[in-house]
């Protein structure tokens, strides 16, 4: 069983110690008002850096799960199937915000600070600051905690938004919230509410110490709490829809559009090739995003924790292996040649893989409603 603790040991090693940096601190805009995560620019993850790397490039995998369709991108929505997306607890009812700093991706991270409360203005979540968090607790005591601040605690999809994997890499807070918290520089694993599917026993927790990473503990484990008030997140949007000639997803509530099509496994480079191929088959001409790899915040909004092997929601489950991992565009610890990956099988994200290693294939856009491609 992979326990929190031991994971953070194997994730430091593979990344290194890195020196604290107080300048990224100060990269955060006031703390009364609006301010935005400043972060590093990461190298853009194209197959020409890779072929700068020296990493070996395989040609990208032929796209057998897509059928005979050979026309455009609008023409696959000319059939489409509106579906009604199964409610789950680390489903967002909101677009996923990232860390600013990623090529391709959308949706920056952005608070406004009050007394007492950040507002997260892309999620619309309010987070609970403490003057003194206390000491680490078990799961029913920080549930307990939360309570008594007329709070909760946060699902896992929600407490992944405030962690920033970009910001190990420069010593930075890894906490988009540290810096109006009471939170020692040093704190390690939050508690959440959700439950860890193979054993209802345990509950996910979230890594702070490294900014990123998801991995299950025992409800007597100790850990920090974060606690989260709804506010006004989200969207009432429950569905979406299917194109079933090209087979893709759109799910309204996160304004993602998935490819329903899993490839691989590949190495990095090739699955970069794979999204760009689709961006060549079917050119998305007046859409401000393209088909590429998902964040690490992205991805995880495909998991429910109530499920298991694969862990994903069951929309986008089917035709999907029951193990192995999952591509995301973000690199670990500032290792531009080491990538975030997913479990597969229980949701997990304690592992990363080197850019040479095989994944599995998800491809992603962001979409507009308003867009002609749309329209009916």
């Amino acid at each position: 069983m992979r326990r929190a603790r031991r994971t953070s040991r194997r994730m430091l090693a593979a990344t290194g110690a890195l020196t604290a940096s107080l300048a990224a601190c100060n990269a955060l805009i006031g703390l009364d008002g609006d301010y935005e995560l400043a972060g590093p620019t990461p190298p853009d993850a194209t197959v020409e850096g890779a072929v700068e790397a020296g990493d070996a490039v395989t040609e990208a995998p032929a796209d057998a799960g897509r059928g005979e369709y050979d026309g455009d991108y609008k023409g696959c929505w000319d059939e489409r199937e509106k579906i009604t997306l199964t409610a789950h607890l680390d489903n967002p009812a909101w677009k996923v915000p990232n860390p600013r700093g990623i090529p391709g991706a959308r949706n920056a991270a952005s608070y406004t600070a009050s007394p007492g409360v950040v507002h997260d203005n892309v999620t619309g979540l309010d987070w609970v600051m403490e003057d003194d968090a206390g000491a680490p607790m078990t799961f029913a005591a920080a549930e307990a905690h939360c309570v008594a601040l007329g709070a909760r605690l946060p699902e896992r999809i929600e407490l992944v938004t405030v962690q920033d994997w970009l910001r190990y890499a420069d010593g930075g807070p890894v906490n988009a919230l540290e810096p109006l918290s009471d939170h020692a520089p040093g704190e390690t694993f939050f508690w959440t509410r959700s439950p860890y599917q193979p054993n209802q026993g345990q509950r996910w927790v979230a890594n702070f110490e490294l900014g990123f990473g998801v991995s299950q503990a025992n409800r007597t484990d100790s850990y920090q709490a974060k606690c989260v008030r709804t506010g006004d997140a989200g969207t009432t949007a429950t569905g979406g829809e299917t194109s079933r000639a090209c087979k893709f997803l759109r799910d309204e509530r996160t304004h993602l559009e998935w490819d329903l099509v899993t490839a691989g496994p590949l190495p990095f480079a090739a699955a970069v090739l794979h999204c760009n191929d689709i961006n060549t088959r079917f050119p998305l001409s007046t859409t401000p995003d393209r088909w590429r790899l998902p964040t690490y915040a992205e991805i995880l909004s495909l998991v429910d924790s109530q499920a298991a092997s694969p862990a994903l929601v069951a929309t986008l489950a089917q035709g999907t292996p029951k193990g192995g991992k999952y591509w995301t565009s973000s690199f670990a610890g500032g290792n531009p040649s080491e990538h975030l990956a997913l479990e597969i099988d229980d949701g997990s994200t304690s592992t990363t893989l080197s850019d040479a290693q095989q994944g599995f294939v998800r491809c992603v856009h962001e979409f507009d409603p308003t867009f002609p491609e749309r329209k009916k």
